[in-house]
């Protein structure tokens, strides 16, 4: 008895080519025409029944190819990072972007123009692609990012998958670039606030995408003069700096210093201003308020000038300071200079002081000031430039 054979339609959501059977007609007394249905292939039951002629075939896709009633081609493939894969007689095919029904019918139409008429091509997928992130930049462990088969993640997670951060990360611009049809846009987030504010939606990934964490542009001031280590000072990533605070961080003043007379400067719309700060008050008066630094802001600790210059013929010349509460005398300023010389003229000493920007010179008869008590004493003033000439016979 001749048995007729015809197509049993699979369950939805499987692929029809997949899953044809033969099933047996019951006898009849009829003379049946002739067969002329092709006689399926077998199931081959690993192949995924999942996919279906939608799917959109990706760069490292595994998938099988088979030509029905030609097992000679049937082909288990992993598409190229180009996008491509090799098949028998009709060489490279361009398969990436293309679903799968439009991959069946490119290289059937291929088979069909040079080797096999109306050939009934079949493509599966075998195994899927990872999907990837790349994370490069201020992160402690650059590279690419697997992404999970749900496609669930978020750029904080991709940020997080690569390591967290490095010390030296600027979270707040961190930059997506993403490939949308066949352009480039980049889209620029402010890491710090997605992670503290719970209401802020997250920024879903996706394959192919990268992620850039810039380097943290510090800002900075610059002190100068009478500190112990002169220089640049960082300015934190949040928040701010005082004056005070920078000073320290210039590990404090000098023995030179002079604490009352600090200048900052600042460009305020093109223009360089100078603003003058006593430091003293500020640290020792805890309701003045406190200076705070800008970037670019250049601190000066001004050389203490309380002091006079003593030169020509005493024992020490040089320097003499005078002290904080002032009232220092000519015959002083001599004693702190360790006195006269024997060969010194002490009848006429030159006091240079500048006196509304001329100087003037002023002579002074120490001998006189030291033998007449009712003689006012001369009083030295910060600058003054004393000089004591040797005697002329």
């Amino acid at each position: 008895m001749a048995m007729a054979a015809f197509w049993v339609f699979p369950v939805c959501g499987q692929d029809v080519r997949d899953s044809v059977a033969q099933v047996p007609l019951p006898p009849t007394n009829s003379t049946p025409s002739p067969d002329t249905s092709p006689t399926p292939a077998p199931t081959d039951s690993s192949a995924p029944a999942t996919t279906n002629g939608n799917n959109i075939l990706h760069n490292d896709d595994l998938i099988r190819i088979t030509v029905f009633q030609e097992s000679d081609l049937t082909t288990e493939t992993r598409i190229t990072k180009s996008g491509s894969i090799t098949f028998p007689l009709i060489g490279s095919v361009q398969v990436a972007g293309k679903t799968i029904s439009q991959t069946e019918e490119q290289i059937r139409a291929m088979l069909d123009k040079d080797y096999i008429v109306n050939p009934h091509v079949t493509v599966a997928i075998i195994e899927y692609s990872k999907a990837y992130v790349t994370v490069l930049g201020q992160v402690q462990k650059p590279g690419n990012v697997e992404m999970p088969n749900n496609g669930g993640l978020d750029l904080l997670g991709a940020i997080a998958l690569a390591g967290g951060y490095t010390t030296d990360a600027d979270m707040e611009h961190v930059a997506v670039r993403r490939i949308v049809n066949a352009s480039e846009q980049v889209m620029t987030f402010n890491a710090t606030e997605m992670s503290r504010n719970s209401t802020t939606k997250p920024f879903m990934m996706q394959p192919g995408d990268a992620v850039t964490i810039p380097t943290y542009q510090k800002g900075w001031v610059t002190v100068l003069g009478e500190v112990q280590k002169p220089g640049r000072v960082d300015l934190p990533k949040e928040g701010s700096i005082d004056l005070l605070s920078a000073l320290a961080q210039a590990s404090g003043f000098t023995a030179d210093a002079d604490p009352t007379h600090v200048d900052i400067r600042r460009n305020v719309g093109g223009r360089d201003m100078i603003i003058t700060v006593n430091a003293t008050q500020l640290a020792q008066n805890s309701s003045v308020k406190a200076v705070i630094l800008e970037p670019g802001d250049s601190i000066t600790v001004h050389y203490n000038q309380q002091w006079v210059t003593i030169l020509g013929e005493v024992q020490k010349p040089g320097k003499v300071k005078i002290p904080p509460e002032g009232g220092l005398d000519l015959l002083g300023a001599i004693a702190l200079a360790s006195g006269f010389n024997p060969d010194a003229d002490i009848s006429h000493i030159s006091v240079r002081r500048t006196v509304d920007g001329k100087d003037r010179i002023l002579n002074v008869n120490a001998k006189e000031l030291s033998r007449n008590t009712n003689v006012n004493s001369f009083l030295v003033l910060p600058g003054d430039n004393i000089t004591v000439p040797q005697r002329m016979f």
